[in-house]
């Protein structure tokens, strides 16, 4: 049985735990992941740990596990297919995994734990959906990818994505779009959007990512 006080969720994955509330502006601590070297990381308060164990087949990546306090309620949630960075949220709360991008996607995955895992489906898909918008659903998107940024309290987070595309009709120059989502990660889902003035102003943010 999973503690009533440790609960969880995950590559974007979020595990809760116990926690307290700020309304402050938190940096973000983003800790690599590598498809070939086995390594462990532990959220904040301890309720759970982060496992990657090798496979036994060659071809596959590390599978993930999640461990609670004291070693038990193990529970498999995935493959490590490419690289990537973990985020824990400040309190413990969350567990945010960024793949690194294959081709044209940046995966973000979210899990709830209680009883029993639940994936909550959609987030990628939802933040892609809200640059079609933007940039016209006729035009091509060449390649996509987020940045975590802030955390904006315990379960919200300033994303900035980027994406290069070509407007219906045209197969040349691709051109640049940026946008912010704040993600509301209690329900894995797009709470507002941040514009490229805001993401630089309020946020820092003046990469270029994709």
């Amino acid at each position: 049985m999973i503690p009533s006080r440790c609960f969880a969720a995950l590559a974007l994955a979020v595990v809760i735990c116990t926690s307290g509330h700020s309304s402050e502006l938190r940096d973000i601590n983003m800790i690599p992941l590598h498809r070939y070297q086995i390594t462990s990381s532990s959220s904040p308060q301890g309720c759970w740990k982060l496992t990657l164990k090798a496979s036994a087949n060659e071809d596959r990546g590390p599978t993930m596990w999640l461990v609670g306090k004291g070693g038990t309620n193990k529970l498999m949630i995935g493959e490590l297919q490419r690289d990537a960075e973990l985020v824990w949220c400040p309190t413990g709360r969350c567990l945010l995994i960024l793949e690194e991008p294959s081709i044209e996607n940046v995966r973000l995955v979210l899990y709830k734990l209680g009883t029993e895992s639940e994936r909550v489906p959609g987030l990628d898909q939802a933040i892609r959906n809200e640059i079609r918008s933007s940039v016209g659903k006729g035009s091509r998107i060449l390649f996509y990818a987020v940045r975590p940024l802030k955390w904006l309290d315990d379960s919200h987070i300033v994303l900035a994505a980027q994406a290069r595309y070509v407007k219906q009709g045209q197969n040349a120059p691709a051109q640049l779009f940026t946008e912010g989502y704040v993600i509301d990660l209690a329900n894995g889902s797009i709470d507002r959007r941040v514009s490229a003035e805001d993401l630089k102003s309020k946020y820092g943010f003046t990469e270029r990512i994709a």
